[in-house]
């Protein structure tokens, strides 16, 4: 299994490398965990995506948002939920610009960094495995491309994933990688890559991210990871 990457173009961005491995891979549904306002999705469609998409996000005002632009497309499932390792209800910290907010209290480097993501309030919401959020809609794909944003809960999602990760379904990964600390007990870049790597993928490309303003230090990338060939990665993910 895996795509043979060997005449991958070195030259191409992070959105053309990602549009390459969705389309190589055959992808036939995306799987968009932390959906927002559903601002990750119009892109993949403005990028020539046409097929089934499944949208998840806890927040309330977001998720009316993401409901009004996902009715316009009938291949857009939405999912009001957070994905995280088990089932519970957790406080959501609401961040002043929405798109930041997190299942973890936000650190001041973030807040300095980004005056808007302050937290403005907290609020309910309940927390279900992806592995039993998606294991119908799944069943019915040969090939699916996941992205997990979920502000510093990354690993929680990875570990409520196991089941669809260990298997063949997954051909491709997104996840947001911070390389410092900007949520309070977030693992950070090292610890994540190698638990996607477990799973059996290798790494693609990394976008160029969220950057202090003021000094410019990168704090934040989106990673790509690709499913590898038979043979060249092990593992079986975090327990």
């Amino acid at each position: 299994m895996g795509l043979d990457l060997r005449r991958w173009s070195p030259e191409s961005g992070f959105e053309a490398r990602r549009s390459g491995l969705i389309r190589k891979a055959g992808v036939d549904l995306v799987i968009d965990v932390g959906a927002n306002e559903g601002q990750y999705v119009r892109g993949l469609r403005a990028g020539g995506y046409t097929g089934p998409v499944i949208s998840v996000e806890p927040l309330a005002s977001a998720f009316a948002a993401l409901s009004n632009v996902s009715s316009r497309d009938p291949h857009w499932k939405v999912i009001r939920a957070a994905a995280g390792s088990g089932e519970s209800r957790m406080d959501l910290h609401i961040s002043g610009n929405s798109a930041s907010s997190s299942l973890m209290p936000m650190l001041d480097r973030h807040v300095r960094a980004e005056p808007t993501s302050t937290t403005v309030g907290l609020e309910s919401v309940e927390v279900f495995p992806l592995d039993r959020l998606i294991e119908t809609d799944l069943a019915e794909s040969s090939a699916a491309f996941l992205k997990i944003d979920t502000q510093g809960f990354e690993a929680e999602v990875l570990k409520g994933s196991t089941e669809i990760l260990r298997g063949d379904a997954v051909a491709g990964l997104e996840v947001e990688l911070s390389l410092v600390p900007l949520y309070e007990g977030q693992p950070l870049w090292p610890e994540l890559s190698e638990a996607i790597r477990g799973f059996g993928f290798i790494p693609l490309s990394f976008s160029d991210g969220f950057r202090d303003p003021e000094t410019g230090e990168l704090l934040q990338v989106d990673g790509l990871f690709v499913r590898a060939r038979q043979g060249h990665a092990e593992g079986h993910g975090p327990g």
